[in-house]
């Protein structure tokens, strides 16, 4: 992806285990594909907008050490054609987030392993 480059961050890779749901209307905005503390990037069948900010949940199946789910605000950076025409990647910056989600955050991806 080309906005890989402009990383400063580690990824640590998800591969689907977290479900993220748009909280405004309760309904599945996708799955996490990698997460750190101040973004991730989402594959999605929804149409996103770059700019368009959200108030998200992430959903762990199963729950880690008994949290459930994470809630953040969160912006759209950008967003790509996965190549199948049916599935969007992507990238968020997590605007909003408390210290608690902050910690499950941390939980969450020390049960990953790293990205490359």
């Amino acid at each position: 992806m080309a906005n890989e480059e402009k990383r400063s961050r580690e990824r640590i890779y998800i591969n689907g285990a977290v479900l993220v749901v748009n909280t405004m209307n309760d309904v599945e905005l996708g799955k996490l594909v990698n997460l750190h503390e101040d973004g991730f990037l989402l594959i999605t069948s929804q149409d996103i907008e770059e700019g368009a900010v959200f108030q998200l949940k992430f959903i762990s199946l199963p729950p880690i050490d008994g949290v459930e789910e994470i809630n953040v605000g969160a912006e759209c950076l950008w967003v790509s054609d996965t190549g199948t025409g049916e599935q969007l990647w992507a990238g968020f910056h997590i605007m909003d987030v408390s210290e608690a989600g902050v910690s499950a955050i941390r939980d969450l991806t020390e049960r990953f392993p790293l990205g490359d």
